[in-house]
């Protein structure tokens, strides 16, 4: 990703960018690690499977970091709130 676009226009790029990017990276995987320690899985659901989901929540937050993944709403979100400090919300 080379350049990101605020909710109030604002053109982001290089280091600020890099920053927000790692910081909603750090965010996800601290989410990922609590989500495995805690357990609150449905009892059905394997260790292996509880693995897989932690591993691919590591991965995305990888590719977040580098800038290499698909933009969402929720990290447009994300990214726009280390930018600007708001939450924009879907629906106004």
């Amino acid at each position: 990703m080379k350049q990101f676009i605020t909710h109030d226009k604002r053109i982001v790029t290089g280091i600020e960018l890099q920053n927000a990017l790692k910081a909603v990276a750090d965010d996800w995987r601290t989410s990922t690690i609590k989500i495995l320690e805690q357990d609150h899985y449905a009892p059905h659901v394997t260790r292996e499977e509880k693995e897989a989901n932690f591993t691919k929540d590591m991965e995305f937050a990888d590719k977040v970091e580098s800038g290499e993944f698909d933009m969402s709403f929720t990290l447009w979100q994300r990214i726009n709130e280390k930018l600007t400090g708001e939450c924009i919300a879907l629906f106004n």
